[in-house]
């Protein structure tokens, strides 16, 4: 019996498909798949669908009026891990390949490395670049967490729920600027700069949390800049005193 794995559209777990019969079983929840060999998508007897070829699966559905969403496949190139999309906005199919972290290609087309697409909207938090699909429709490709988002419209194309770009308030860059002061003036090198880093990036978290009130952001991230100077302060004098005696 020919096999090959993939994820469970309805719980993530290990997905056997057995290539001969067109067949898969969720080894967790027990759901059976009856899978179609060629790339159309295919009824299962759950009433829920997937679409699997060659380890590789588009996870979800949507549709309204303007944007018909196949869903996202992610599979793996060169020991790293790929995506791909494929939607529909009006009349017209769209597939767009994101590959091993650096290219991306729209229907086919040449692949175009993302480092010449960098959005204005990136930051530190996240990284966004602009797609042309062509037709003067732009998607977005965002890369928070090393987790690549595809988004049309504000629409993430794997599901159809509102995506939110991170958006840092200016303010927070205030705090950034005093932990590259501190990386300078008290603790440097690689202790230094792991430190200031890491604090940086967590007040950016924070400032850019929405959810909460702004002046309770402001609190948050002026206590941690404290916490840390004092920190960083023992440890700057603890290595001057081992390094005089």
């Amino acid at each position: 019996m020919q096999l090959v794995t993939s994820k469970c559209p309805s719980c993530g777990s290990l997905l056997k498909v057995d290539k001969n019969t067109g067949t898969a079983i969720c080894e967790y929840c027990g759901n059976e798949y009856v899978v179609e060999k060629d790339d159309t998508t295919s009824n299962t007897s759950n009433n829920k669908t997937s679409n699997i070829t060659d380890n590789k699966m588009f996870e979800s559905s949507y549709n309204d009026d303007t944007l018909v969403i196949n869903g996202k496949k992610v599979f793996t190139t060169n020991y790293k891990n790929s995506c791909e999309w494929s939607f529909s906005i009006g009349k017209q199919n769209y597939n767009v390949l994101f590959e091993n972290g650096k290219l991306i290609s729209v229907n086919g087309a040449e692949a175009v490395k993302i480092a010449k697409l960098k959005s204005k909207e990136s930051n530190m938090l996240e990284a966004v670049y602009d797609v042309d699909l062509g037709n003067g429709q732009i998607a977005k490709l965002c890369i928070r967490k090393k987790e690549a988002t595809l988004i049309y419209e504000g629409k993430n194309l794997e599901n159809g729920q509102k995506y939110e770009i991170i958006q840092i308030p200016k303010w927070a860059y205030v705090f950034v600027a005093l932990y590259v002061v501190n990386f300078f003036l008290i603790i440097g090198g690689a202790l230094g700069g792991a430190i200031n880093m890491a604090s940086a990036v967590i007040s950016a978290t924070i400032a850019s949390d929405s959810k909460k009130n702004a002046t309770v952001r402001v609190i948050q991230c002026i206590l941690i800049y404290v916490v840390v100077t004092f920190v960083s302060f023992f440890l700057a004098s603890a290595i001057t005193k081992t390094l005089m005696n």
